[in-house]
């Protein structure tokens, strides 16, 4: 709490002087500072990735699975986007497969992917924002994530414009 807020509008020099006090305590008295109470004032900084302001280059990479259809094959991708430059780095998540059939990416593959295709190369990110597949959202890929010390995010399934 800061001077002023403990006796009203007026400050501790003003306080002071209404008691009677010589001219050079008021003064000395206006010039104190609390350290605490200057640490409590300032205003507390946006969060590393926040609607406040835009995440900085290299800080938060989005991570998403998709497919890609051509004729009667698919294959599976993973786009990595850093955030703030929109730089996009492609992987594959193994070979092109029949249109009716469905692959659940594996949580080794995906960190196998996301290793070899964009933290090989790039500088190393704070976050990571994903979807909440299954991938993401296993105990596997949070105990690594952690221990390579990057923080993880996991958006709605709707969110993609996030990424």
């Amino acid at each position: 709490m800061s001077a002023p807020a403990l006796v009203g509008k007026t400050s501790f020099g003003e306080f002071f002087k209404r008691r009677g006090a010589p001219s050079w305590v008021c003064d000395l008295v206006d010039e104190l500072q609390c350290d605490t109470c200057l640490e409590f004032n300032e205003k507390p900084g946006a969060a590393p990735v926040s609607l406040l302001e835009p995440p900085r280059l290299w800080q938060c990479l989005g991570i998403v699975p998709f497919e890609v259809v051509k004729g009667a094959i698919k294959q599976y991708l993973v786009i990595c986007v850093d955030i703030a430059a929109r730089l996009c780095a492609v992987g594959k998540l193994g070979d092109a497969v029949p249109v009716k059939s469905v692959l659940v990416p594996a949580t080794d593959q995906m960190i196998e992917n996301v290793t070899s295709t964009w933290i090989q190369h790039k500088p190393k990110p704070q976050w990571f924002f994903t979807d909440p597949a299954r991938c993401f959202t296993s105990n596997a890929f949070s105990t690594w994530s952690s221990k390579q010390g990057y923080g993880h995010f996991v958006t709605a399934g709707e969110a993609h414009f996030m990424l």
